[in-house]
């Protein structure tokens, strides 16, 4: 017998390489073999107790489905699922399933109609995996019973793998945790990372992005409206309303994230505050923000009312933290700008600029940040008590670094990594020699 490998089988090796196929297979489609995990043909052997040769000829078949990607002399990598294998998986089901069931009406017997009602009768306790399983067999059966019953046998066998791809979707779904406690370990171990934490809040919000697809797979999610403008060929910049909503689990899950990495953090001088405004929400939630890290009370009434999911996968539930007004001060005022190198900003030292905010003490924080008795630019008040009393001309900050000795390798580097990937030429992006006129330096100190 010759396999999709080239080689010729005995009846032995097909049977090790069927029986290793259908080992991997259900492996990689529950997420036991994560996605994105790389594999080598020594490991699989020892964890089937297979030889490698039927391991080899699985892969060969896994590789054909493309959930497997060779590496040359490394061994395998599963391939990750992605938001776009989400959108194609559901849309060629969309484009399949009515059909089938079209085919199948009238085709299917009193005693069919029966086996799949009393599998459509099957439910599962969360949280027990076995009962989860034996109810994602009994989806299975009933998808395919339907795609059968019409007794097209090709179409069966295209769907099959279809729907082994959804349950891996499914069990990916299951997966889904935060990981802030792994990137915040490492953070607090490296002194000079600075970290925007761009924190998820619920409600509107708009999706901006130069990475168009990315929004474009956001529109197809949601089914919101969208738009995409292209620039000079070169990039794009796409728009879609979006909605974080307390009930959905992935929205919930990201306002959870956030919140643990301010929490997580030690340093309250590298984290900012922001809501990537409009992307994660407008920064008209900011006095929202700051609530939650002041007042572990009102962070546990919040996490009480979200998908309940989130205190499964994520620490938040266990942090007690709570910000000081000090801390607070920092990551949105002096934090930035000491990273920035503002010297003349995020203090009250002499010399700095007179740009100060007053607001008087309340418990409330919420109400106490969103409605600042006045605020002074440039020594002049331009809002008291929430309107806007004045308008000044701001100005325009320019990063001045140092020349350092190591700076024109740097600019080769960045040089040649651009125009390896563009084609429009370095020349064309940097600023001239001689600063813009009506620009301020910001000196950026030497690290």
């Amino acid at each position: 017998m010759l396999d999709a490998s080239g080689l010729i089988q005995g009846a032995a090796d097909t049977r090790q390489s069927d029986i290793a196929f259908e080992m991997l297979r259900t492996d990689i489609v529950a997420c036991r073999i994560a996605p994105g995990s790389g594999v080598s043909e020594a490991e699989l052997a020892d964890r089937y107790k297979l030889g490698k040769a039927g391991i080899r000829r699985a892969m060969v078949r896994l590789i054909e489905r493309n959930w497997v990607q060779a590496l040359p002399r490394r061994g395998y990598l599963v391939k990750p699922v992605t938001l776009r294998d989400i959108g194609e998986i559901f849309e060629l089901r969309r484009m399949i399933e009515p059909m089938a069931v079209r085919h199948a009406a009238g085709r299917v017997d009193i005693n069919r109609l029966r086996q799949l009602d009393a599998v459509c009768g099957a439910g599962f306790v969360a949280g027990d995996v076995a009962s989860q399983a034996t109810f994602l067999q009994a989806h299975r059966q009933f998808h395919l019973a339907v795609v059968t019953a019409g007794g097209n046998g090709r179409l069966a066998a295209v769907f099959e793998p279809l729907w082994d791809e959804t349950e891996r979707v499914i069990y990916h779904a299951g997966l889904m945790r935060s990981r802030a406690a792994d990137l915040a370990s490492w953070f607090n171990d490296h002194p000079r990372a600075t970290l925007d934490v761009g924190q998820v809040m619920f409600g509107p919000a708009i999706g901006v992005s130069a990475d168009a697809p990315a929004i474009y797979r956001l529109h197809r999610a949601t089914g919101h409206k969208w738009i995409n403008l292209d620039i000079e060929g070169q990039t794009g910049c796409g728009v879609v309303p979006l909605a974080y909503r307390e009930s959905n689990f992935v929205s919930a899950l990201q306002w959870a994230i956030g919140l643990e990495l301010f929490l997580l953090v030690r340093d309250p001088w590298r984290v900012f505050l922001t809501t990537d405004h409009p992307n994660a929400g407008p920064f008209s939630t900011y006095p929202a923000v700051i609530r939650l890290l002041m007042d572990k009370g009102y962070r546990d009434e919040a996490l009480a009312r979200v998908h309940p999911k989130v205190k499964e996968r994520s620490s938040l539930a266990g942090l007690s933290r709570e910000y000081s007004l000090e801390e607070i001060a920092i990551l949105t005022r002096a934090g930035p700008a000491r990273a920035l190198g503002l010297e003349r900003k995020g203090h009250l030292a002499p010399g700095a600029d007179a740009d100060v905010v007053l607001y008087n003490p309340s418990a409330d924080v919420e109400a106490m940040f969103a409605t600042p008795v006045a605020v002074v630019k440039g020594g002049v008040i331009v809002a008291r008590d929430g309107e806007i009393v004045r308008e000044t001309r701001g100005r325009t900050l320019r990063a001045a670094p140092p020349r350092t000795t190591w700076r024109p390798a740097l600019e080769r580097m960045i040089r040649d990594r651009f125009e390896a990937v563009t084609t429009l030429p370095f020349e064309d992006f940097p600023l001239p020699g001689d600063p813009p006129e009506g620009t301020e330096a910001a000196p950026a100190p030497a690290r």
